[in-house]
């Protein structure tokens, strides 16, 4: 599984901009790195995970993003991607939702939990 949680900036983010970054280290070293992209493509049909070092890129569809963005019943765009010989790969790219302990701390840039109203 590889995933990646957004929240509300960082999805308006990637859809203005493109693409949004996320640094991934391997240890105390800070120069041992390499970094999570997320980005869209209007010419995109689906999900699509990419290598470039030392950059691994997940592009998903422009459509399916503003669409997923629009919605507050679809929790995330998962897909399943062939990585032929190696297996298959599962991406999940989810909101990250208000947790429902309602520590504000916590919570500052999240999505409005959907199932919040719900415990009231």
């Amino acid at each position: 599984m590889f995933g990646f949680r957004v929240t509300q900036s960082e999805l308006a983010g990637l859809i203005d901009a493109g693409c949004i970054e996320k640094a991934i280290y391997s240890g105390r070293d800070k120069h041992r790195k390499g970094m999570y992209v997320l980005e869209h493509s209007p010419s995109s049909t689906g999900t699509a995970l990419e290598y470039h070092v030392p950059e691994v890129n997940e592009v998903l569809s422009t459509a399916e993003l503003k669409s997923w963005r629009e919605t507050d019943d679809q929790l995330g765009i998962y897909a399943r991607v062939d990585l032929g010989a190696h297996d298959i790969l599962d991406i999940l790219v989810k909101k990250d939702y208000t947790g429902l302990d309602l520590n504000v701390a916590d919570h500052i840039d999240t999505f409005p939990n959907p199932k919040a109203c719900a415990l009231y």
